[in-house]
């Protein structure tokens, strides 16, 4: 037998979900009509990192470029250029494309999630050097957050490897509406890396939202509000996404088990 039982069913219910959407779709419509709204949901995302870029692009100009390299603005640019490159793959993996085999279908797959991945780690190493600085440079401090994010991100790339590994991918037979399928993939392997992204940003949060107080509480420093109100924002976003990840990747259909992905 090709793929367990359990495969057979997943692939039938995603093939039997794009057929009833392509027999929904009226014959004149030109864009593909699929419920594989990943594509459009990153292709959203991909306008607003493109906004939020240009909106403070003048910014970034005047206040890191003519900085001398550092190990922090490597990890700045990788972070804020990357998810551009990232949500592209996203939107080739969800959108139409010419045939071109399993091969191809698993190389764009490995490559999406590891961007992702990638991205994740810089931006928690920017966190980690944020709450460095918000602890007055504490040695011990140090020690620990470097124990922790290797730790953390050690059994991150852990997971995500034997999650790639052990995913199973096909050619679409509908190419024009979508390029790859996920036969078979272990989602729990999923939930437990977004279990641990959501909670490396609960530590990251607690860990600055303590410093801040304790070192900060009697300041009146306008930074403040970037520390508290930007800094509250940032952490609930990306704890909202997460949950919500979590639970698509839990109770919602396979296909939209990548839309928060980016």
């Amino acid at each position: 037998m090709l793929f367990p039982p359990d495969d057979l069913q997943a692939t039938e219910t995603t093939l039997n979900r794009l057929l009833i959407t392509k027999a929904r779709c009226p014959p004149f419509f030109e864009v593909p009509c699929t419920d594989f709204h990943g594509q459009y949901v990153n292709g959203v995302a991909f306008m607003y990192f493109a906004l939020e870029y240009f909106h403070t692009l003048e910014l970034e100009v005047a206040y890191v470029w003519g900085e001398k390299l550092s190990a922090v603005k490597v990890l700045f640019f990788v972070t804020r250029y990357l998810g551009f490159i990232t949500n592209g793959l996203l939107m080739s993996f969800f959108g139409p494309s010419p045939s071109n085999g399993v091969e191809v279908c698993t190389r764009m797959y490995w490559l999406t999630l590891f961007a992702i991945g990638i991205t994740i780690t810089s931006a928690d190493a920017i966190i980690c050097v944020r709450i460095h600085a918000l602890s007055h440079r504490c040695r011990k401090m140090a020690v620990l957050l470097s124990v922790h994010f290797v730790v953390v991100f050690s059994a991150f790339y852990t997971l995500l490897v034997l999650d790639l590994r052990m995913t199973t991918l096909a050619e679409s037979p509908f190419p024009s509406h979508l390029t790859c399928l996920i036969v078979y993939r272990d989602y729990s392997r999923v939930i437990s890396l977004l279990a641990l992204v959501l909670y490396n940003t609960v530590f990251a949060c607690a860990l600055s939202f303590w410093f801040t107080f304790r070192n900060y509480r009697h300041s009146r420093s306008p930074i403040l509000k970037v520390f508290y109100v930007n800094g509250t924002f940032h952490f609930a976003i990306m704890a909202a996404v997460t949950s919500a990840h979590i639970g698509l990747v839990t109770a919602g259909p396979v296909e939209f088990h990548l839309l928060l992905a980016g």
